[in-house]
């Protein structure tokens, strides 16, 4: 088991998001929890995404660091920000274009993962984190210009960001980068109007696979315990 821990207690589970859960309001009610007695599994319920975070993670962890350090890169596919009726239908649309883009650059050995960030105003930012195993240089060899130029072309041009659309770098700390690729959504929210907000985005996206593992990334099996390691204690 990990001694490592890859994520803090206080970043994924914001002291705003326990205030809700089972207060008379549009979020408390649709905040679900299991309040840490058992797993109920709930896309909505914080103390479990909590728990599934920290798990995916350490199964991608354990896939990634059978591959050579030279051979791994993470990186960043951008899509424009959409309004929250339009979400369900734009992270679909980011998860079928990030599978081509890599199909396109013939990387088969990835993992996948889909965020819906706040943007300014109501909107939202949906992007994807990768992290995939690539050769180091040669005629394989993935680029920022040619990740970008294959993203934009399997992206709708009508969801082209006036950002940067994509970026790739060599791993330089691998469980960190598996942390932050599996992260809960609840990470970094503070106040209850931001809360609110990730908990409808969450609702918006009900049902859709938002985590992917492919090729050599799928085969990582972890048999420690989320409780223990990041220090979760059972109610008595």
């Amino acid at each position: 088991m990990s001694t490592v821990p890859f994520v803090s207690a206080t970043d994924l589970l914001h002291t705003d998001v326990l205030a809700l859960i089972g207060t008379d309001t549009p979020e408390g009610r649709k905040l679900l929890s299991c309040r840490r007695t058992s797993r109920c599994h709930s896309c909505y319920c914080p103390h479990c995404l909590r728990l599934q975070a920290y798990t995916r993670g350490q199964e991608l962890y354990q896939s990634a660091k059978t591959i050579s350090p030279s051979r791994l890169k993470t990186g960043t596919l951008v899509a424009g920000d959409t309004a929250l009726d339009g979400l369900r239908d734009a992270g679909r649309i980011v998860m079928k274009a990030a599978r081509s883009t890599l199909k396109r650059l013939k990387c088969a050995d990835y993992a996948l993962s889909l965020e819906t960030s706040l943007a300014d105003g109501d909107s939202y930012h949906p992007h994807t984190h990768l992290l995939l195993e690539s050769a180091p240089s040669g005629r394989n060899y993935i680029s920022n210009e040619n990740l970008q130029d294959a993203w934009l072309t399997e992206l709708p041009q009508w969801m082209h960001p006036q950002m940067a659309a994509a970026e790739i770098e060599t791993v330089r700390d691998l469980e960190a980068v598996c942390s932050y690729n599996t992260k809960s959504p609840f990470t970094g929210t503070g106040g209850q109007t931001t809360v609110g907000r990730m908990i409808d985005s969450l609702f918006a996206l009900k049902g859709m696979k938002r985590f992917e593992r492919h090729g050599s990334m799928k085969f990582g099996e972890w048999t420690g315990h989320p409780f223990a390691d990041i220090g979760m204690q059972r109610a008595a």
